[in-house]
C-alpha cells in the first residue's frame, strides 16, 4: 500500500507543479502543447486528470504515425504555432534520447525532466530559459 500512496502523492505533486509552469507560460502568451509517444486515448486521460485545458495542442505518435525521436512529430508543433523555426520551441521531456536529444537534434531548446531528481527546481529551469 505504501507504494500506491507514494505513486499517488508523486502524481499529485507533479500535477500541481505542471499547472504552475503551464499557467506561468500561458500568462506570458506562450503556447503549451503535449507531444507524446502515445495514442488517441491521451486526451481523455489528460481530461480525467484535469490537465487538458492547460494545453493548446495534443500531438500523439498514434495520430502522426511516427514516434519521437522522429522529427516529424516536432514539426507538427512548429506548424501549429506558426513558429519561424525549431529554435522557437522549448521541449520538456523525461527521456534522454526520445525527448531531450531528439529536441536538440531538431534545433529546439530542451529540458530533461526527472521528477525524482533532487538536482534542482523544474520551475526555475523553465524561467531561466524564457526572456524576462
Amino acid at each position: 500500500m505504501r507504494l500506491n500512496f507514494s505513486c499517488l502523492l508523486c502524481s499529485h505533486i507533479l500535477r500541481i507543479q505542471f499547472k504552475t509552469v503551464a499557467t506561468y507560460l500561458r500568462d506570458r502568451g506562450l503556447g503549451v502543447a503535449v507531444v507524446s509517444n502515445f495514442d488517441a486515448r491521451l486526451s481523455g486521460i489528460l481530461r480525467g486528470l484535469d490537465l487538458l485545458p492547460l494545453f493548446d495542442l495534443v500531438v500523439t505518435s498514434g495520430e502522426v504515425g511516427v514516434e519521437k525521436p522522429n522529427p516529424v512529430i516536432f514539426e507538427r508543433v512548429v506548424r501549429h504555432y506558426r513558429l519561424s523555426g525549431a529554435s522557437r520551441l522549448l521541449h520538456v521531456g523525461d527521456h534522454l534520447l526520445k525527448d531531450y536529444e531528439a529536441a536538440k537534434d531538431f534545433g529546439a531548446s530542451a529540458i530533461l525532466f526527472d521528477p525524482l531528481s533532487k538536482r534542482g527546481d523544474f520551475y526555475s529551469d523553465i524561467q531561466s530559459l524564457l526572456p524576462s
